[in-house]
């Protein structure tokens, strides 16, 4: 949750000079258990791409593997710069660690849209 010190996911990586193409965000995870589906916001360089709920499915299914899906953000290539980047996804709803709501992510991945 928004209160503990696990409420921000971040990433630095490199990128060659990429043109300004339109670009992605695709992630594999899950939402928390429940109806209400977890606020959360992404931001590429500092500038936020996405607010809003988190589109992923809820961990409602009882699978000890977790019920997993995979969406993508798309958003404007020419906030990648060549070299250093960062992206950040922030969960905004208040909770206590290992409590819902929460995002669990398995893999993101930033790419240029087809």
């Amino acid at each position: 949750g928004a209160s503990t010190e696990y409420s921000i996911m971040q990433a630095t990586f490199d990128l060659p000079d990429l043109g300004g193409c339109p670009a992605e965000l695709r992630v594999e995870g899950m939402d928390s258990e429940g109806p209400a589906k977890t606020s959360i916001s992404i931001q590429v360089n500092g500038a936020e791409v996405y607010r809003g709920p988190n589109p992923l499915p809820d961990d409602d299914i009882p699978l000890e593997s977790g019920t997993w899906g995979a969406h993508v953000f798309p958003f404007d290539g020419r906030l990648l710069r060549e070299g250093r980047n960062e992206i950040q996804i922030a969960n905004l709803d208040a909770g206590a660690f290992s409590l819902p709501p929460f995002f669990m992510l398995d893999y993101a991945e930033v790419a240029c849209a087809p």
